[in-house]
């Protein structure tokens, strides 16, 4: 079996969880269709006061696996025109990451796994990474996973039936229904 790369490790999860939160929200989308509720119930909903949307979540989602990707290939993550009016508008942002991160060439996943991961947080501050492998491991995915799972919550605190499997997907695994 070959030895698996950052890539491995870093796209094909982020991609699993981009094609799960893209169809959780068509979900929401159906559901608030069906039951005549305005998508900006959703859009603009927060968990907490202090936090962010859930556009912003889908946003910012979007944005670290971009970012974590980016970085790890030693690029410049590309600024997105985010437009997030609706639930339609956030399944085309996660549509359009997508299509980015599969633009990237595998092989440059491993620029930067021996070498510090420089980059800039929004407030200005400068962050350093001693490696990529950290970089990915202590920032790039805990931060993409958090923002996937608070998409998630959301969802499920404002009634969409959706679970843990929705959450998780099936993957590449073959998921065959219990004989009644």
């Amino acid at each position: 079996m070959p030895k698996n790369t950052t890539y491995d490790y870093c796209v094909p999860n982020m991609l699993l969880a981009l094609n799960n939160m893209q169809r959780f929200l068509k979900v929401t989308k159906q559901h608030c269709e069906k039951h005549s509720i305005h998508e900006s119930a959703f859009t603009s909903f927060r968990l907490f006061p202090n936090m962010l949307h859930f556009a912003k979540q889908v946003q910012i989602g979007c944005n670290f696996a971009l970012r974590g990707a980016y970085h790890l290939c030693g690029k410049t993550p590309p600024k997105m025109g985010y437009v997030e009016a609706s639930l339609s508008d956030l399944i085309d942002t996660i549509e359009e990451t997508k299509t980015l991160l599969l633009a990237l060439n595998p092989d440059e996943f491993d620029a930067t796994i021996n070498n510090p991961v420089h980059f800039s947080l929004r407030t200005g501050t400068k962050v350093t990474y001693p490696n990529g492998e950290l970089f990915l491991k202590e920032y790039a995915l805990p931060n993409f996973y958090f923002h996937v799972t608070t998409v998630f919550n959301i969802i499920r605190h404002n009634g969409v039936v959706i679970g843990k499997q929705d959450f998780i997907g099936s993957g590449s695994a073959v998921v065959e229904a219990k004989d009644s």
